[in-house]
């Protein structure tokens, strides 16, 4: 039978199995008898740049995968976002508070990190369910997600492309909503992982201000996401040809 030190060391290397969207992996983590704690790089201590942000991002990523790993071992966690006190390392603290039987949400979601990646089929098109699935997850962890519309397609892709085009965004610019973002891309990808799709986050530096814009409610972009439908996944039902 699995310790919770194993299963707080089997998180890990789920987290570890995440991608790192914008920027080399950079962060730590630390399993305690407790809990884990999630370490940036000291050289950023002290930062406020894009470049801090961005591995904020990478983190929130990584911070999503852990959690999900314990939900589906049947752990009810308790997380702690950029600590205002103490070690300014420290990204995240997360602790075990409860055990239940694990969800079937999170089991779902725990498959699809080991899901391997599969090519994406040409001229498919995901149905608006598969949509609503990633947008919900997406806002269940914090974020938004904008479809972005045909009239606004040729600032990020080929406007024929058939893929899901979407901007990340949230309330602001600051450390503690990059964080965030980064757990509700981690949502958003598995999501549409488990729902057959692939997930390719991309940057949008050179296009931020113009989807600041457009975004609804004036929101900060952070990241997009194009997601496809694999070449092995049968979604007759859920597909409409081009």
């Amino acid at each position: 039978m699995s310790t919770r030190r194993d299963l707080l060391a089997a998180a890990v290397r789920d987290a570890d199995a995440a991608p790192a969207p914008l920027t080399p992996r950079s962060w730590t983590w630390i399993v305690r008898d407790d809990g884990l704690e999630l370490r940036m790089p000291a050289r950023l201590v002290g930062h406020d740049d894009r470049e801090l942000r961005h591995v904020l991002l990478g983190c929130g990523v990584a911070l999503h995968h852990a959690c999900v790993s314990l939900g589906a071992a049947g752990i009810v966690v308790g997380l702690r976002r950029l600590p205002p006190a103490g070690d300014r390392q420290v990204v995240a603290r997360i602790w075990p508070v409860a055990e239940q039987a694990p969800r079937a949400a999170d089991r779902r979601l725990h498959r699809a990190i080991h899901t391997p990646a599969n090519e994406p089929a040409r001229g498919w098109a995901c149905s608006d369910r598969v949509a609503e699935d990633i947008l919900n997850a997406t806002v269940a962890n914090g974020a938004h997600l904008y479809r972005v519309p045909d009239e606004h397609r040729d600032l990020v892709t080929d406007p024929a492309d058939p893929a899901l085009i979407f901007i990340l965004h949230g309330d602001s610019d600051d450390r503690f909503d990059w964080l965030r973002a980064g757990q509700a891309l981690s949502a958003a990808m598995l999501t549409a992982a488990a729902d057959g799709l692939t997930a390719e986050a991309f940057d949008i530096t050179p296009v931020t201000a113009r989807f600041r814009a457009i975004v609804p409610g004036g929101g900060h972009p952070y990241i997009g996401l194009r997601c496809r439908v694999a070449v092995d996944h049968d979604l007759r039902a859920e597909l409409v040809r081009r």
